[in-house]
C-alpha cells in the first residue's frame, strides 16, 4: 500500500507538473516563432509558481510516506515480526546464486549459462526448503509440519503461553521384552496383554505423534491443532538454545 501511494505521489506530484511545464515551454516557443514574438521569462516563472504548491505538497507526501515506512519497520522489529516465508521461485533463485558461485570458482570464464540439470537441482532443493520453515521467517501450518518431521521445534507467534512449542516423537519399534520389563509409561494390563500375545517378530511398532511443551514445563502427548492453528501463517522455528 505504501509503495502504491509513493508511486502515485511521484507521478502526480513531480512527473506530471514537469511535463506540463515542458509542454508549455515547447508550445510557447512554437507560438513565438510563428508570430515573431519574444519570449519573456515572466511567463515561465508564473507557470512554475502555479505548479509549485502541488509539487511541494507531493514532495512532502513522499517524506511522510518514507517516515511511515521507517516507523513500520521499527514497530515490526519491536514486536518481533518476521518476514513471511519466501516462495519456491525465490528459494530456487537463492540456490542458483550458490551454483553460480561454485561454477565461477571452478571456471573463471563462466558466462552465466546454466543447463537444465542446474535449474532442476535448484528447484528441487528450493522446493525441499520451501516445504519447511526457515530461520527468522514465519510460515504456514504445512511448513510447520514439514519442520516437525525433520526434527525441528516449532511454535506460533500468536500463542500467549510463555515457552510453548511443539516437537514430534518419531515412530519406534520396541521389542516385547523391552515393553514388558522396561517401559514405565505403559499400563500394567497392556504389558500383560503383550506378554500373553506374542507375535512372530516379538516387537511392536509405535507410530509417531506430536507433543507440546506446555507453559508450565509439562509435555502434552498427542497435541491436536485447532482451526486457528491450521489456518495461521505465524509459525516459526524455535531455537533450542533459547
Amino acid at each position: 500500500m505504501m509503495d502504491q501511494l509513493a508511486y502515485i505521489t511521484v507521478i502526480y506530484g513531480i512527473v506530471i507538473p514537469t511535463i506540463i511545464v515542458l509542454v508549455f515551454y515547447v508550445c510557447r516557443i512554437a507560438w513565438a516563432a510563428k508570430h515573431g514574438k519574444r519570449l519573456y521569462s515572466g511567463h515561465f516563472r508564473d507557470l512554475f509558481i502555479a505548479c509549485l504548491p502541488m509539487m511541494s505538497f507531493m514532495v512532502a507526501m513522499i517524506i511522510v510516506l518514507e517516515g511511515l515506512n521507517l516507523v513500520q519497520d521499527f514497530l515490526c522489529k519491536i514486536l518481533k515480526g518476521n518476514p513471511i516465508m519466501t516462495n519456491l521461485d525465490e528459494m530456487a533463485e537463492k540456490y542458483l546464486g550458490a551454483v553460480e558461485t561454485q561454477k565461477k570458482s571452478e571456471n573463471e570464464n563462466f558466462d552465466g549459462t546454466y543447463n537444465r540439470g542446474d535449474m532442476e537441482t535448484c528447484y528441487v532443493v528450493g522446493a525441499q526448503d520451501a516445504a519447511r520453515l526457515q530461520e527468522g521467517q514465519t510460515g504456514s501450518f504445512g511448513q510447520a509440519i514439514g519442520s516437525l518431521k525433520n526434527g525441528f521445534l516449532v511454535r506460533r507467534q500468536g500463542w500467549n503461553g510463555k515457552g510453548m512449542f511443539l516437537f514430534m516423537r518419531p515412530a519406534d519399534m520396541l521389542s516385547d521384552d523391552f515393553i514388558v520389563d522396561t517401559v514405565k509409561s505403559l499400563p500394567y494390563n497392556f504389558k500383560q496383554w503383550v506378554k500373553n500375545h506374542p507375535n512372530e517378530r516379538k516387537e511392536r511398532f509405535f507410530t509417531q505423534y506430536i507433543c507440546m511443551k506446555a507453559a508450565d514445563g509439562s509435555v502434552v502427548n498427542g497435541w491436536l491443532a485447532s482451526q486457528t492453528d491450521m489456518l495461521s501463517d505465524d509459525w516459526e522455528l524455535v531455537n533450542p538454545e533459547e
